[in-house]
């Protein structure tokens, strides 16, 4: 991370940090279609 206040929390110290799509979470309706690719975006990214 480019962010030198992000690079000091414990979080990204601890690289429990996830690129999410900003698309996806920030720009797509609420529908629970966009629901489910929200959950099965997160499944990817911890597991």
């Amino acid at each position: 991370m480019k962010n030198d206040v992000i690079k000091n929390v414990k979080a990204t110290k601890d690289n429990k940090v996830y690129e999410l799509d900003l698309k996806l979470w920030f720009y797509a309706s609420g529908s629970t279609a966009t629901t489910i690719r929200e959950i099965d975006e997160l499944e990817k990214v911890i597991k």
